[in-house]
């Protein structure tokens, strides 16, 4: 038998990840999957990723990992240009990390797999930010179920873990389960916890409970209101429940 942590969506929040991690060792887990976005959003991802890169995980990329390495490769002026246009939309998490995160969590940003198939004892798992297809693609409570049976139908794998959406949940097509352990960072179906997951594999067979730990989250939210008052979402998303 074998005890897996499932997070994701930790987006520069360490005040959380750190909360998260104690109540993990009081668990007595010792296994990490990671389903993706270290960074945006908020302004720790140089301590996340280093937090990260001590465990023992299976780790994807995501979306706004992705959109830090391409502003890594772009030219100065079209840096400024999308660094502007990403302060709009997500606040300055993602310039924090360009300006702030060391040449090796960088490189391991860079190595990280879109998509992870892998074996926990005799259960076939496939591991994914978004879907199997893209990282930017949601998965919803509420999506229909045809955008679940498109990649769960067919395949060989059993359980499939995914992020993104920042929601918890999971989805049963037959035999074939699809998890979400929500997000560590910015949950938004509950306030003020992070969300994840303890997965118990036996054999080819597995139990998934859902976590909620509650953190002090008055500091990053302070923080996003010094640092982003122009995106009043990035604090009120702790309390808005």
């Amino acid at each position: 038998m074998k005890k897996i942590a499932l997070l994701g969506d930790v987006h520069g929040n360490i005040q959380s990840l750190n909360t998260v991690m104690q109540s993990i060792e009081n668990h007595k887990i010792y296994s990490f999957i990671f389903c993706g976005d270290y960074v945006g959003y908020y302004y720790n991802p140089d301590a996340v990723i280093s937090e990260i890169r001590k465990l023992k995980s299976y780790s994807v990329i995501g979306n706004h990992d992705k959109k830090l390495l391409d502003l890594k490769q772009e030219k100065s002026s079209n840096r400024s240009e999308l660094l502007y246009k990403y302060y709009k939309e997500y606040g300055s998490g993602l310039e924090v990390a360009l300006k702030t995160l060391g040449g090796e969590n960088i490189n391991w940003l860079t190595n990280l797999p879109k998509i992870l198939n892998l074996k926990i004892e005799n259960l076939n798992c496939t591991i994914f930010h978004g879907t199997p297809f893209s990282t930017e693609e949601y998965l919803y409570p509420d999506t229909p179920m045809s955008s679940f049976e498109i990649f769960m139908i067919g395949s060989d794998t059993k359980l499939f873990i995914g992020g993104h959406s920042h929601y918890q949940f999971l989805k049963r097509i037959g035999c074939k389960f699809y998890i979400n352990p929500g997000s560590i960072g910015q949950s938004r179906d509950i306030r003020g916890k992070a969300a994840w997951a303890i997965l118990t594999v036996n054999d080819c067979e597995f139990k998934v409970e859902f976590m909620r730990t509650a953190y002090n989250f008055h500091e990053v939210a302070i923080m996003a209101q010094k640092l982003d008052p122009h995106i009043p979402y990035l604090q009120d998303i702790f309390t808005r429940f």
